[in-house]
């Protein structure tokens, strides 16, 4: 099949405009049934880089107790726009190891499927901060399932992979019946 790009003009041009990018850090680790955690952002909005380079070049200027890179998993698990002009990468950085404070924490009683109405519209109309935390958690319960070499498993303890390996099994994000 041999087609032509499509133009489409949504608006008349406007001057040229960084979108504010936002590389959020959740900092994250398992303490029995409770996932503890610390969000930093990053403003890249100017930075000319790759996220991933990004996120690794702030890690090694991170002092986080326990964390060993070669024990960890980083991994980018959404993105979202909010307004006004700004777009958030989100990145996960977990390790069992790490130490965090129990200020901010969700145990696992707490995870809900985020409830979607509209299904051209991906981003939920009320989205909080502990449901960005738990799409990401589910991100890597789902790696841990999708890990056919050993390269996620192998950086976990026994516990944490039983425990994050159940979350495969629900939902991050749920339409409502009825919309579908």
């Amino acid at each position: 099949m041999d087609s032509k790009p499509v133009r489409v003009r949504v608006s008349p041009p406007a001057p040229l405009k960084f979108m504010n990018t936002i590389i959020e850090c959740i900092v994250a680790t398992l303490i029995e049934r409770t996932i503890r955690y610390r969000i930093t952002p990053l403003d890249t909005t100017n930075t000319p880089q790759n996220p991933d380079d990004t996120v690794h070049q702030w890690l090694a200027t991170q002092t986080i107790p326990g964390l060993n890179l070669q024990k960890a998993i980083v991994h980018s698990t959404s993105w979202r726009f909010e307004n006004p002009n700004q777009i958030i990468i989100t990145y996960l950085i977990y390790c069992d190891a790490i130490t965090i404070e129990p200020n901010d924490s969700l145990e696992f009683e707490q995870f809900t499927a985020i409830e979607q109405t509209n299904p051209i519209i991906p981003r939920p109309a009320n989205l909080k901060q502990q449901d960005v935390v738990i799409h990401a958690i589910r991100h890597l319960g789902f790696l841990i399932d999708q890990d056919k070499d050993g390269s996620v498993k192998s950086r976990l303890a026994p516990e944490s992979l039983l425990q994050l390996g159940a979350l495969r099994l629900r939902l991050a994000g749920g339409m409502h019946p009825a919309q579908l």
